[in-house]
């Protein structure tokens, strides 16, 4: 749904958004979000021609963004980009849908691009919750078991399905959307139909999380998704339509989650409690020679033990400092002091279980 989300923004009154979809680190790096945002980028065109890198420069960015404008676009890898400044930069501009100013040799500035884009970003770590002027244009999705229901081929087996079949067949959708939006626009009545649904489906959406700031700004986004998903569904692909709200609305709720926590502290808890049940194997009493172990979790206790590397590798992965952490932790009473030296050895309770 998401890459046709791209054409509606203009008449729906919507501003440029980013999908970030983040995960599988280290050996799970694989997990299959470059191929399905390749897949996506598909629907447009030739991916090895559309395609872009955060490791290309800003201004060549911009520029695609400018081209593609109304469109779609995928920046893949965040942490191939080389200057993190320069990184966070160009995600503000893409975000945004706007180039910073420059000057030029008349002692002028250069024009200044603008475009309006439904984004696709991906990487293997979280942005950093701090970024906040960014944040309110960016979705912000782990991903999880992408390939889930793959036909009984393993998730590299169907992967490689899906990219043969996005690298022989590719901008077919794309076209046929656009010649089903201008037919459909010729109706009068189309316009403000579509912007009623899109209102009616923003207010659903924002009902299911009346106090989360975070994602009812963003509420608008999802809806326009929703809409441009019905369309794609019923007109282009050929599919039950009516299912693209409530697929939405599922996206929505599971995105609202992780911003339901606003606070530093039980976020770091969150992500501490994701951390232990993503790698339950790492923490059995018996484990085999060779496997680096992160903790101990025994049937017969109601806690888990964490070892302290793992932990800050945790939470190093949500983008969280671990010795702020520690600090806002042992003034809740959440850690305890087990050594003479005054070293946090002991978490009192993180609600795991």
């Amino acid at each position: 749904m998401l890459p046709f989300a791209g054409p509606l923004l203009y008449p729906l009154l919507g501003s440029s958004f980013l999908t970030y979809l983040w995960g599988g680190k280290g050996r799970s790096s694989t997990s299959g979000k470059t191929t399905l945002a390749l897949f996506c980028m598909s629907v447009w065109g030739d991916t090895e021609i559309l395609k872009q890198s955060l490791n290309s420069t800003r201004t060549g960015i911009t520029e695609a963004c400018a081209q593609l404008s109304d469109l779609f676009i995928v920046l893949d890898e965040k942490q191939s980009a080389r200057d993190k400044d320069e990184m966070r930069g160009t995600i503000y501009d893409v975000a945004t849908g706007k180039n910073r100013l420059q000057g030029n040799a008349s002692g002028g500035t250069r024009d200044q691009k603008t475009w309006r884009l439904a984004g696709l970003l991906t990487g293997e770590e979280p942005l950093s919750r701090m970024w906040d002027g960014e944040y309110v244009r960016i979705i912000d999705l782990r991903a999880e078991n992408i390939w889930g229901n793959s036909e009984g081929l393993t998730h590299r087996e169907f992967a490689r399905n899906v990219e043969r079949c996005y690298k022989q067949h590719y901008g077919h959708a794309g076209r046929e959307y656009l010649d089903k939006i201008l037919e459909l626009v010729r109706d009068r009545d189309f316009l403000p139909e579509l912007q009623k649904r899109a209102s009616e489906y923003e207010r659903r959406l924002v009902a299911l999380t009346p106090d989360n700031d975070m994602a009812c700004r963003l509420a608008p986004n999802f809806s326009i998704i929703a809409v441009a998903g019905e369309i794609a569904a019923k007109d282009i692909i050929g599919v039950d339509h009516s299912l693209a709200f409530t697929t939405v609305a599922n996206i929505y709720h599971h995105y609202s989650d992780v911003w339901k926590v606003a606070d530093l502290g039980e976020r770091a808890v969150i992500a501490t409690n994701d951390f232990v049940s993503r790698y339950p194997e790492r923490f059995k009493p018996l484990m085999r020679d060779g496997e680096q172990r992160y903790g101990l979790d025994e049937d017969d206790r109601d806690y888990v033990g964490l070892l302290a590397g793992p932990w800050e590798q945790a939470m190093k992965e949500a983008d969280i400092d671990g010795k702020t952490i520690k600090q806002i932790w042992r003034d809740r009473g959440w850690l305890s002091c087990d050594s003479n030296d005054g070293r946090m050895t002991r978490v009192v309770s993180l609600n795991y279980r």
